[in-house]
């Protein structure tokens, strides 16, 4: 049991929800009309800029004994990983802009930042779950794309639900959060994901 619950703590890793969530774009909203090389480059590249590089960053403290565990275990030590996070996640954003993505493409990374930053001014005093919000990020971006498209993505929103009640039930049974970290943790990434895609298509 344990290890299907770190299995899943590592698969679903916030670290790798912006790749997540740019291949959910290209699958369930009309953008999957865009060529398969621009939407694989862009994935990657994602997945370089908000997966790997911070990853890096999470690693080298490790490396040199600025942290305990690479998963950041401790609250106290969380505070730079997130700010190598979030820089990594504004990177990404950056990248979205520079090749041309939809604003409410790039709205989905920034509520994602918008997240981390609350994950980060809540953790002074309180452990929120991180993984929870990555996940969270994902279900709003399920709803949001209900809302901009005629299509409602019901198969696509029943499994982050399911994979959110895995992965905060891992959560827990690891002994890493307690049931309100999971639940701030999910609610905080489906509302700052949900209302940036929204406000982002109302007024830009």
């Amino acid at each position: 049991m344990k290890f299907l619950a770190r299995f899943f703590s590592t698969i679903l890793h916030p670290l790798f929800m912006p790749y997540y969530g740019i291949t959910l774009i290209f699958i369930f909203s009309y953008m999957q009309i865009y060529p398969a090389q621009i939407k694989l480059t862009v994935a990657l590249s994602i997945l370089g800029l908000t997966g790997l590089l911070p990853g890096i960053g999470i690693f080298a403290l490790y490396k040199f004994k600025q942290i305990q565990s690479v998963g950041l275990n401790n609250r106290k030590e969380r505070l730079i990983p997130y700010l190598i996070t979030v820089i990594s996640y504004g990177s990404g954003a950056f990248f979205l802009y520079k090749v041309g993505m939809p604003y409410w493409v790039l709205a989905f990374v920034g509520g994602g930042i918008l997240a981390l930053l609350i994950d980060m001014a809540v953790n002074f005093g309180w452990k929120i779950s991180a993984h929870m919000t990555g996940i969270g990020g994902l279900i709003g971006l399920a709803l949001a794309l209900s809302t901009i498209q005629s299509i409602f993505p019901q198969t696509l929103l029943v499994g982050l639900i399911l994979g959110a009640g895995i992965l905060g039930t891992s959560r827990i049974y690891l002994d890493r959060h307690t049931f309100w970290q999971v639940i701030a943790g999910v609610l905080n990434g489906m509302v700052c994901v949900y209302w940036a895609i929204l406000l982002t298509i109302r007024y830009l």
